[in-house]
């Protein structure tokens, strides 16, 4: 996935503001900047729990190559002891590398 410049919010939150009927050109106009001024995040299972050291990833919440904003769930882990929702570490393009009903060790890489 691509990271986000942290000097740069403001690019961010005015793409979140964009009316409904610029929607559709929205991936056109952030898409050459994303590309050209980020950097690749390699988001990888965190660790849940002491005793826990396998997950399944149950579910992709957003599509292959979708873009996402920070924090925005974007996969369903579940273990023995429970389900839970894996946010974005970054704003940008998200690229998957796990595919759902994959066993996945803490640390494993999940998306870029």
């Amino acid at each position: 996935m691509l990271n986000s410049v942290k000097k740069m919010p403001y690019l961010v939150e005015y793409l979140g503001q964009l009316p409904e009927y610029c929607r559709y050109s929205k991936k056109a106009f952030y898409e050459p900047f994303f590309t050209y001024y980020m950097s690749i995040v390699e988001m990888k299972v965190p660790v849940i729990g002491e005793s826990i050291a396998e997950v399944t990833l149950s579910q992709w919440l957003k599509e292959n190559g979708e873009y996402v904003a920070l924090d925005e769930p974007i996969c369903e882990f579940e273990s023995d002891k429970a389900t839970l929702e894996f946010p974005a570490e970054a704003a940008g393009k998200l690229i998957y590398v796990a595919a759902e009903g994959d066993d996945l060790e803490i640390g494993a890489l999940v998306a870029k």
